[in-house]
C-alpha cells in the first residue's frame, strides 16, 4: 500500500512526499528511490523529528495503529491511517481523542466508500430509481496471498477486511445496532468463512468474508422496491435489475438482452476510460485522498466520519466475543 499511496500522492497538487519509514530500511530505501525529494527512514519517529511532515500515512500492520498515530498527532502531523482503524475500543477512542486534542484531521481508509461505482450506486438510491432500499448484501474475499502478518490477527482474516463491508452497508442503510454472526472454522480454529446479519438503521444487511473462494471480488447487491443494483467493483460494473412487463416466455430472453446490453455498454466505456488513461486505477482511494487533502486545506472536517470507524471497532469485537464467548 505504501507503492499504491505513493502514486496516488505524487499526482495531486500540492503534495510532496518528503519521507518513507519502514522497520526494514531497504524497502523504505526501495519506495524513496521511486519518489522525488523523499528519504528513507527506519522509523517513523526518525522520519517525524527529521523532515517535520504535515501530514503521516500509516499503512502499518493493524496492531501498530494506534501508536504510531497517535505520536504522529502529538508531533502536529494530520495522519491518514490504514483500515481497520484499531484492535480495540481503547485504541480506537485514543486516536480520536489524541486528534481532537492536538487539533489534527485523522482519517480512516474507507476507499470503497468513495469507489465511482458505489458512488453512482448511492445516487440511484437517493434518487429514488430503485424505489424504497429494503436490504443490502456485501460479499468480499481474501487477496490470493495476503500479508503473513494478517495470519496473526484475532480470530482470522477476516478481521482485516470486514471493515470494507461495514462501512458500505452503512452508506446505504445507516448505522449497524446489532450484528448475529456465523462462522466456517479451519481444523485449527481460525474462522475461514464469515456470515454476519447486522441490523441497519433502516433495514438488514447480509455480510460475507470468505477465504475458500476466488477470484477476489467485492459485489453488492442493493435490493429496491421496484429495482435492484448489483455492483462489482472489480471492473467498475453497476447493473440495474427491473421488472419486465411482456409475456412469461419472454422474460428469461428481454432479460438477458437487458443484462448483455449494460455489460456491453459499460465494458466499452470502461475500457475508453483505461486506453485514454483517465482511469489510473484505485479510483476510491483517489477521491478519498483528494477529500482527506481538500479537508486539510480548508480546515473542514475529514471525510470518514469518527463515530463510524468506533462503531466498527466496536461491531467486531462483538463478533469475536459472539463466536469464541
Amino acid at each position: 500500500m505504501g507503492h499504491v499511496h505513493a502514486r496516488i500522492l505524487k499526482s495531486l497538487p500540492g503534495v510532496a512526499v518528503c519521507g518513507v519509514a519502514d522497520a526494514d530500511i531497504e524497502k523504505a530505501a526501495h519506495l524513496a528511490e521511486t519518489v522525488p525529494v523523499a528519504r528513507a527512514f527506519g522509523g517513523a519517529a526518525e522520519l517525524i523529528d527529521e523532515v517535520s511532515p504535515d501530514i503521516v500515512h500509516v499503512l502499518t500492520p493493524p496492531p501498530t495503529h494506534a501508536q504510531l498515530c497517535c505520536a504522529a498527532l502529538e508531533a502536529g502531523c494530520h495522519v491518514f491511517v490504514e483500515k481497520p482503524m484499531a484492535m480495540t475500543e481503547a485504541e480506537a477512542r485514543g486516536m480520536i481523542a489524541a486528534a481532537r486534542h492536538h487539533d489534527r484531521l485523522l482519517t480512516v481508509d474507507h476507499n470503497n466508500r468513495f469507489d465511482p461505482t458505489v458512488l453512482r450506486a448511492h445516487a440511484m438510491v437517493l434518487s429514488g430509481a430503485i424505489g424504497e432500499l429494503a436490504g443490502v448484501d456485501i460479499f468480499h474475499n481474501s487477496l490470493p496471498a495476503e500479508a503473513p502478518w494478517v495470519a496473526k490477527l484475532p480470530s482470522g482474516d477476516w478481521f482485516n477486511d470486514i471493515d470494507h463491508l461495514f462501512y458500505l452497508a452503512e452508506f446505504f442503510l445507516g448505522p449497524v445496532a446489532r450484528v448475529r454472526p456465523v462462522s466456517t472454522r479451519s481444523s485449527d480454529g481460525r474462522v475461514v468463512e464469515l456470515h454476519v446479519a447486522a441490523e441497519n438503521e433502516r433495514g438488514w444487511s447480509s455480510l460475507t468474508y470468505s477465504t475458500l473462494t476466488a477470484p477476489f471480488q467485492i459485489r453488492l447487491r442493493l435490493y429496491g422496491r421496484r429495482r435492484t443494483l448489483e455492483v462489482d467493483l472489480m471492473p467498475g460494473l453497476l447493473l440495474v435489475r427491473r421488472e419486465v412487463g411482456t409475456h412469461r416466455w419472454l422474460k428469461k430472453g428481454v432479460m438477458i438482452l437487458d443484462t448483455a446490453t449494460q455489460l456491453f455498454l459499460q465494458a466499452g466505456l470502461n475500457s475508453v476510460r483505461v486506453l485514454t488513461a483517465q482511469e489510473k486505477g484505485w479510483g476510491g482511494l483517489r477521491n478519498l485522498l483528494n477529500a482527506f487533502y481538500a479537508a486539510i486545506r480548508n480546515h473542514s472536517r475529514s471525510p470518514v466520519d469518527l463515530e463510524t470507524c468506533l462503531r466498527i471497532v466496536n461491531l467486531k469485537q462483538d463478533i469475536i466475543l459472539q463466536l469464541h464467548g
